[in-house]
């Protein structure tokens, strides 16, 4: 069976909760870049209050070394509406397609035009989207502590209500994120220094590019536009399958073949 090319989206946090950070962002999406195959096709979107596609299909490496060098952090985090819009961005793409996010998870943008939690994980499950999640959201409660940032000389103050309220947004953006990755086949990791962003970067790229496709025809066949639930797992304990919890069965107005694509990543295999 032919591989599949892989459709990627940068989706990057730039919001001001970004700023001390922005040039390590930058510095480990080069290096997730530069291990990229020759044929993928990678675009970089960026969020704070608005939502950015830096360049269109295709875009060469170094226009997208420019958009990433390039990319400035302040303003609120319109976060939903970001993925929402990267969910359509990658539907009209062919092969595999894939969103490596960075992100804390918590959305701050309250204009009229805000999408729901629901909305975007739906659009993403429709394009059939795999996320995979650089949460920041331990890095924060790190810094809150006072434990790992040198500009704090001791803990903030866990009773203050401002913060009390962040920590709990945090949380829940937390599972939230957990969750997003789990429902898209994707995975989610949580580095705390800087320097861990890079490697981070890297694994992801290699699990981008070890995967298997499992072919599979369903057994329902009413075309109702219903979301499928299914589950892939594995025989052998050395093995983790990441797969998407489902599909969206097809539209009586779309005429399309009713078998498709499920792509699962071992545990192991590199």
């Amino acid at each position: 069976m032919p591989v599949l090319l892989l459709a990627l989206l940068l989706l990057l946090d730039a919001s001001g909760s970004v700023r001390t950070e922005v040039n390590d962002i930058r510095l480990a999406a080069l290096s997730l870049l530069a291990e990229i195959g020759p044929r993928d096709q990678v675009v970089v979107m960026r969020f704070n209050d608005r939502v950015e596609f830096t360049q269109d299909w295709p875009a060469d490496k170094l226009q997208l070394q420019r958009a990433l060098l390039q990319m400035p952090a302040t303003g609120n985090t319109k976060f939903f509406n970001a993925l929402y819009d990267a969910a359509l961005k990658l539907r009209e793409r062919k092969g595999r397609r894939a969103i490596v996010l960075f992100t804390d998870g918590v959305d701050t943008y309250e204009g009229k035009d805000r999408r729901s939690p629901e909305e975007a994980v739906n659009a993403l499950l429709a394009s059939e989207t795999t996320v995979h999640v650089i949460s920041k959201t331990r890095a924060v409660r790190e810094v809150i502590r006072g434990a790992r940032s040198p500009w704090i000389l001791r803990p903030m103050d866990a009773a203050d209500p401002y913060l009390r309220s962040y920590l709990l947004a945090l949380d829940r953006a937390e599972d939230w994120l957990i969750r997003l990755s789990e429902r898209t086949g994707g995975s989610i990791h949580f580095p705390i220094e800087q320097s861990e962003l890079r490697d981070v970067y890297i694994r992801i790229a290699q699990e981008l590019s070890c995967q298997y496709v499992l072919h599979y025809t369903p057994g329902n066949r009413m075309r109702d536009g219903t979301h499928r639930r299914i589950r892939v797992a594995t025989g052998n304990p050395d093995y983790l399958a990441y797969a998407r919890e489902g599909y969206y069965a097809p539209r009586p107005t779309f005429v399309v073949p009713w078998s498709f694509y499920i792509l699962i990543m071992p545990q192991r295999c590199w």
